[in-house]
Protein backbone atom coordinates (compact mmCIF):
# COMPACT_ATOMS: atom_id res chain seq x y z
CA UNK A 1 0.00 0.00 0.00
CA UNK A 2 1.32 3.28 -1.32
CA UNK A 3 0.73 6.33 1.64
CA UNK A 4 2.19 8.83 -0.20
CA UNK A 5 -0.25 11.69 -1.55
CA UNK A 6 -1.30 11.51 -4.54
CA UNK A 7 -1.07 14.70 -6.98
CA UNK A 8 -4.46 14.97 -9.14
CA UNK A 9 -4.22 17.76 -11.89
CA UNK A 10 -6.75 19.83 -13.45
CA UNK A 11 -6.16 22.15 -16.25
CA UNK A 12 -8.36 25.28 -16.10
CA UNK A 13 -6.88 26.88 -18.98
CA UNK A 14 -10.06 26.44 -21.29
CA UNK A 15 -12.26 28.15 -18.51
CA UNK A 16 -9.97 30.81 -17.22
CA UNK A 17 -8.33 31.30 -20.34
CA UNK A 18 -11.32 31.68 -22.51
CA UNK A 19 -12.01 34.68 -20.14
CA UNK A 20 -8.80 36.39 -20.58
CA UNK A 21 -9.65 35.48 -24.61
CA UNK A 22 -13.28 37.90 -23.65
CA UNK A 23 -15.11 34.46 -24.28
CA UNK A 24 -14.26 34.10 -27.79
CA UNK A 25 -12.69 30.80 -27.77
CA UNK A 26 -14.38 28.44 -30.52
CA UNK A 27 -15.51 25.13 -30.46
CA UNK A 28 -13.21 23.75 -32.86
CA UNK A 29 -10.25 25.16 -30.29
CA UNK A 30 -11.59 23.58 -27.27
CA UNK A 31 -11.74 20.05 -29.12
CA UNK A 32 -8.40 20.64 -30.43
CA UNK A 33 -7.27 21.16 -27.06
CA UNK A 34 -8.87 19.05 -24.62
CA UNK A 35 -7.39 16.22 -27.38
CA UNK A 36 -3.78 17.57 -26.66
CA UNK A 37 -5.02 17.29 -22.85
CA UNK A 38 -6.31 13.74 -23.47
CA UNK A 39 -3.20 13.04 -25.22
CA UNK A 40 -0.82 14.07 -22.16
CA UNK A 41 -3.09 12.17 -19.79
CA UNK A 42 -4.42 15.48 -18.21
CA UNK A 43 -7.15 14.02 -16.01
CA UNK A 44 -9.53 17.33 -15.44
CA UNK A 45 -10.27 20.00 -18.51
CA UNK A 46 -12.30 22.80 -16.98
CA UNK A 47 -14.03 23.80 -19.68
CA UNK A 48 -16.57 27.77 -19.53
CA UNK A 49 -15.91 30.72 -19.82
CA UNK A 50 -14.59 32.08 -15.97
CA UNK A 51 -17.90 34.45 -15.88
CA UNK A 52 -20.14 31.25 -15.29
CA UNK A 53 -23.27 29.67 -17.08
CA UNK A 54 -23.85 32.22 -20.01
CA UNK A 55 -20.56 34.02 -20.00
CA UNK A 56 -21.80 37.18 -22.33
CA UNK A 57 -21.57 40.42 -20.26
CA UNK A 58 -21.91 43.94 -20.80
CA UNK A 59 -18.33 44.74 -20.41
CA UNK A 60 -16.93 41.66 -22.51
CA UNK A 61 -19.70 41.74 -25.20
CA UNK A 62 -21.57 38.10 -26.27
CA UNK A 63 -19.60 34.82 -26.57
CA UNK A 64 -18.70 33.46 -29.08
CA UNK A 65 -20.09 30.29 -28.26
CA UNK A 66 -22.51 28.87 -25.61
CA UNK A 67 -21.86 26.75 -23.18
CA UNK A 68 -23.33 23.66 -24.51
CA UNK A 69 -21.52 24.23 -27.64
CA UNK A 70 -18.62 24.21 -25.85
CA UNK A 71 -19.05 21.43 -23.10
CA UNK A 72 -19.83 19.34 -26.44
CA UNK A 73 -16.79 20.12 -27.82
CA UNK A 74 -14.96 19.11 -24.90
CA UNK A 75 -16.40 15.76 -24.79
CA UNK A 76 -15.94 15.42 -28.48
CA UNK A 77 -11.86 15.25 -27.44
CA UNK A 78 -12.01 13.42 -24.01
Amino acid sequence: MNDKPRILVSDPSLRDGNHAMRHQLKPAQITEYCRRADTAGIPIVEVGHGNGVGASSLQLGLAAANDHALLSAARDAL
